[in-house]
């Protein structure tokens, strides 16, 4: 194998993990963006119901980890979403 075959290959690794990385930062970006909308829509959608809290974030946990692309699933669990729905919620509570 040649320099430039070695280089060539190096470039392809490189910018398949880039382009990698940039879905990972654009879904997370996404997520933290709907989460918001989400509860939102919790709220209205379990208007009627008393205590439905737990029911409520496990629905917006659920919508948003539904939405992350197969690809990046091993990468973000349906933890981290929890952590980030909690998260958005505590920052809109304190608001």
């Amino acid at each position: 194998m040649d320099y430039s075959m070695i280089t060539h290959i190096a470039g392809v690794v490189l910018m398949a993990v880039l382009g990698y990385f940039a879905m990972f930062l654009k879904t997370r970006g996404d997520l933290l963006s709907m989460v918001s909308t989400l509860i939102t829509q919790a709220e209205e959608e379990y208007l009627d119901v008393k205590q439905a809290g737990g029911q409520k974030f496990t629905w917006v946990c659920d919508k948003l980890y539904n939405g992350i692309p197969a690809v990046l699933k091993p990468f973000i669990s349906y933890q981290d979403v929890e952590r980030m729905v909690q998260a958005t919620f505590d920052e809109v509570e304190a608001y």
